[in-house]
């Protein structure tokens, strides 16, 4: 209240509140194993790396006491620096994940990418399209539900100049249920080799809140509003056009006395 005090009277002052936590249920850590899996074909008689092919000696020769101090060195980090770039450039795809909550899967594409294997066109699309179909094909292997609920082409979202550093694929995950094992008829199964130090996730709950005091010139409630309408809604109040944006500037009722924090707004994930 001393924040709201301290500013101007007819400052317009809106609180969100995100859609709190709960277990955290993803697979997007152990989604480069999955894609590892799915991508190791015939197509592909390179598809071990020179690391691949070194590590095994690298371990029998240096003892593992010296390799968990090299590990953390500089030396260690340029090594693994140099390990990824090289495991990389051997896969048509691999993990570029936006977040826990979503994996993202990206194209390793010719012109577009350093090593690229993947021709733009109709091969890439031929390719994304495969992939998407496999992913509708695996399932949590600890209770036969699909393993994701929604699998999108950010082409068809983002076409923006920026648009190349993302992700090809987006994949959402169905989080009914820990994800421990998948397993598909192409992939077999694929065991979750990372333990998770997070305590839960946030995109869990399904609601969040927003409250608009009465100064913001907004009294009234709404059952429901989607969390996209507080952009357009925020550069409403800023005088911005938003018109290129998704989402619905946010309307609410006829100004009342009831209450300093009048308005109540759930907002849907």
């Amino acid at each position: 209240m001393r924040a709201r005090a301290a500013l101007p009277a007819d400052a317009a002052v809106l609180v969100y509140t995100s859609h709190g936590i709960g277990p955290e249920r993803t697979a997007s850590r152990f989604l480069d194993a999955i894609l590892a899996r799915l991508d190791s074909g015939p197509h592909s008689p390179q598809s071990r790396s020179l690391f691949d092919r070194l590590a095994p000696l690298y371990r029998r020769l240096v003892p593992a006491a010296l390799r968990r101090r090299l590990a953390p060195s500089i030396v260690g980090n340029h090594a693994y620096r140099w390990a990824e770039a090289d495991r990389l450039r051997h896969r048509r795809y691999f993990a570029l994940n936006p977040s826990y909550a979503t994996g993202g899967v990206r194209f390793n594409v010719k012109g577009r990418d350093a090593h690229g294997m993947v021709a733009p066109g109709a091969e890439l699309e031929q390719l994304m399209h495969e992939v998407a179909d496999h992913f509708r094909e695996m399932r949590n292997a600890d209770t036969g539900e699909r393993l994701v609920e929604d699998i999108t082409f950010t082409s068809d979202l983002y076409d923006g100049p920026l648009r190349a550093a993302l992700p090809d694929l987006l994949l959402e995950w169905n989080k009914s249920h820990p994800i421990d094992r998948v397993s598909s008829p192409r992939i077999g199964e694929v065991k979750n080799p990372v333990a998770s130090i997070r305590s839960g996730d946030h995109a869990l709950s399904e609601q969040g809140l927003l409250f608009v005091p009465r100064a913001a010139g907004f009294v009234g409630q709404q059952a429901e509003i989607h969390v996209i309408d507080l952009a357009p809604t925020i550069l409403a109040l800023l005088g911005v056009n938003a018109d290129h944006l998704s989402g619905k500037t946010i309307s609410f009722l006829a100004p009342s006395n009831d209450s300093n924090y009048a308005n109540v707004v759930r907002s849907g994930r």
